[in-house]
């Protein structure tokens, strides 16, 4: 993965750089610097996507369709962040040559009587490409499992041996389970970056729009099925407060991540403690117990 001094930093208005793409699978090679002044629509898309090829992929043939002759180009970049196993150029060669969908894909389309057979309805009429993807070694090195410890974990060598030593397992297994990265800036937080922060358009490394926060918010709820009481993100502070005391988080750390006091905290969390202490503090002598296991002299 690229270090961030890697990076191509890009103003509104200046010339968008190259995209990265391993190769191309449906028409000539091509990218951005060959597109002359048209405007250019990029459709990054996952193979075992079932959302992309309901809604993203003919949204973007309508517009090539209709615009591909007044100064519009589309281009269609296939990646992959997760199913390594089946967001691959083998399936994705196999998508744009003769139609046919797998996966999740395969399973949401057949059930919505969205294909031919095991093939798509359509014929995606635009060059397409595979995104430069980055394998990995299959060793985690410490300094690899720092980097992101350190931006997620305040005062992470602050704590016991065996808190670092569980999340250090957590962080190899994660990437373990990525076969893949993609050939990309990682952006490094700063001390006084927002926490939700915008990522594209104009507004990029800004502070997230109040407004498309709580539409998001909205939408993640009912995706979830959790409309039946009405959760709000501050609800996410409690769940927080909660599992860390239960994981048995010093209340000193909790209360300084939270911006608030020690005392705070355990004036309105104490009851987490003692629920999970209740047979301890309810525990009664086993006197027949004791007197079966007198020594009678």
């Amino acid at each position: 993965m690229h270090k961030k001094s890697d990076c191509m930093v890009v103003q509104v208005g200046q010339k968008a750089p190259n995209l990265k793409i391993s190769q191309w699978v449906q028409g000539l090679d091509t990218n951005l610097d060959k597109q002359g002044d048209n405007i250019i629509l990029v459709d990054v898309f996952q193979v075992n996507c079932p959302g992309c090829f309901m809604y993203g992929i003919p949204e973007s043939i309508e517009i090539y369709n209709k615009y591909k002759t007044e100064g519009v180009s589309v281009l269609g970049v296939a990646t992959a962040f997760e199913d390594f196993d089946k967001n691959t150029i083998s399936n994705l060669e196999l998508l744009v040559k003769t139609g046919e969908v797998i996966g999740e894909t395969k399973k949401m389309l057949s059930q919505y009587g969205k294909l031919d057979g095991n093939k798509l309805a359509y014929k995606i009429p635009y060059p397409v490409a595979m995104d430069s993807l980055i394998k990995e070694s299959g060793d985690v090195s410490k300094e690899k499992m720092d980097s992101m410890i350190n931006t997620q974990i305040p005062n992470f060598d602050a704590q016991s041996e065996d808190y670092k030593n569980q999340i250090y397992e957590r962080v190899k297994n994660y990437f373990m389970s990525k076969e893949y990265f993609r050939e990309e800036c990682f952006y490094e937080p700063k001390d006084d970056d927002p926490v939700f922060m915008e990522f594209y358009g104009r507004r990029k490394f800004d502070v997230l729009d109040t407004y498309a926060f709580y539409r998001m918010w909205e939408d993640l709820m009912r995706d979830a099925g959790l409309t039946r009481m009405n959760f709000t993100p501050y609800c996410l502070r409690g769940f927080y407060i909660t599992n860390s005391i239960l994981n048995g988080i010093d209340l000193m750390m909790i209360s300084k991540n939270c911006g608030n006091s020690p005392s705070t905290i355990s004036k309105f969390y104490e009851f987490i403690n003692m629920e999970a202490q209740t047979e301890t503090l309810t525990k009664r002598r086993d006197t027949r117990k004791e007197i079966a296991n007198e020594v009678i002299l």
